[in-house]
């Protein structure tokens, strides 16, 4: 997005969405600590950095694999919207 923008309104939006989208890394580690407790920071954190590496390396291949299949990045759009909306859901019941 930086390599295409040609005005420095552009600039501006691209910085406000990222801060949008990267707003939630300083509240990361102390939301894993108020849902479970400070003595468990370390393991959780350490399993969720594991996830999102996983999610990292198997999303973009699976998604390649459905769209060879379907022609499509439709469906692996929805399954990825659907899994966040699960994701979602399981987290309210956390708390509930």
């Amino acid at each position: 997005m930086l390599l295409k923008a040609s005005s420095l309104w552009q600039l501006y939006a691209i910085a406000v969405a990222f801060g949008f989208s990267y707003g939630w890394i300083a509240l990361y580690a102390p939301t894993v600590g108020e849902f479970f407790g400070m003595e468990r920071v370390g393991s959780i954190l350490g399993a969720l950095g594991t996830s999102f590496g996983l999610g990292a390396v198997i999303g973009p291949a699976l998604a390649g694999v459905i769209f060879d299949v379907t022609r499509s990045y439709f469906t692996a759009f929805t399954i990825g919207a659907l899994m966040s909306l699960l994701a979602a859901l399981l987290i309210a019941l956390i708390k509930g």
